[in-house]
């Protein structure tokens, strides 16, 4: 309850929202010494870990905070929902503003999400942030026998596993960086002209290596089709390129005028996207999370990119929802 009067009186989360936390803000924290991860106190294992659902205590192991509208979230979510993990992993709002001293001493140093909570051996509850962390975790403890990426035994499954890591940092290196520029405020028009051709090149290097890739043959499925496995087994690098995508679908309709995923020349980059928002289920509900959001959780910067330098379109405020 004092947790909850601290972060109240600090213009964070209500006493309300403080079921859902899985730590005491207030409370002094100590680190655990492990790379991505926090310690919360002892005393935390006294703030139950609740549904908000029905508010009655669900005493599951792990608690995901996110925001819907992130595709850094929804990636940590679209995890949860194909290796069906809900039975482990209660999904919630932020506790706590992410700006806040509390946040970033007891959650991440940052003040980003998503973050997970883990219930430890001893009672106490362990905060691990960046979202790759994460769900490799909850791969790890909860679905390796679903993971259709296996642990590197042989050459054959450690040059799987390495395609599998190099589509991920692909992702995480080169495509995520020049996202906010081609919607937040405080970019200018060249800045915006310069993420939208970076963003263009590394989805021409993902279809080039979609294209490559002999093992995908010409069906549709998971970038990594794998002998043996089913047509929807996703792996890691499914699950890191998804949202983005959706992402990326909203800001060109909304911002740009057009689809930045059409192209003649990525016709595997949209085949795949197309069969994961369309075919799978993790796929459906995480696209239509995303767009139930984004109208009122993303903020244009400067409204529409306009710009003879850009001969881009302008659109309505409420693009239609492809």
């Amino acid at each position: 309850r004092e947790a909850a009067r601290e972060v109240r009186r600090s213009g964070g989360a209500g006493e309300k929202d403080m079921p859902a936390l899985g730590f005491a803000p207030a409370l002094a924290r100590r680190d655990c010494g492990r790379e991505g991860t926090r310690r919360t106190p002892r005393a935390c294992a006294s703030v139950r870990m609740e549904s908000e659902r029905d508010g009655k205590p669900e005493n599951k192991p792990c608690v995901l905070q996110n925001l819907d509208v992130s595709n850094f979230s929804s990636r940590a979510r679209l995890a949860v929902y194909h290796f069906d993990l809900e039975r482990v992993v209660e999904i919630v709002p932020p506790a706590a503003d992410r700006r806040s001293k509390e946040y970033r001493e007891n959650m991440h140093p940052f003040g980003k999400f998503p973050v997970l909570l883990v219930r430890d051996a001893e009672g106490g509850t362990e905060c691990i942030f960046e979202t790759e962390v994460i769900v490799r975790y909850l791969i790890e403890r909860f679905a390796m026998v679903n993971d259709p990426v296996p642990r590197a035994e042989g050459d054959g499954n450690a040059l799987l596993r390495a395609k599998c890591d190099m589509y991920v940092r692909l992702h995480d290196t080169y495509a995520s960086p020049h996202q906010a520029a081609l919607y937040r405020a405080g970019f200018s028009l060249d800045e915006r002209q310069a993420a939208l051709e970076s963003m263009d090149e590394v989805l021409g290097a993902l279809e080039h290596r979609l294209a490559a890739d002999v093992s995908r043959g010409s069906r549709a499925g998971p970038l990594l089709q794998i002998s043996g496995a089913p047509d929807s087994a996703l792996s890691r690098a499914d699950i890191a390129w998804f949202p983005t995508l959706v992402y990326l679908e909203y800001i060109g309709l909304r911002w740009l005028g057009r689809c930045i995923l059409d192209s003649d020349g990525r016709k595997h980059v949209l085949a795949w996207f197309r069969w994961m928002k369309t075919t799978q289920p993790a796929g459906q509900r995480v696209h239509a999370e995303m767009w139930a959001r984004f109208g009122s959780g993303m903020k244009a910067g400067d409204g529409p990119i306009s710009g003879s330098s850009l001969e881009l379109l302008l659109v309505s405020s409420s693009p239609p929802v492809p």
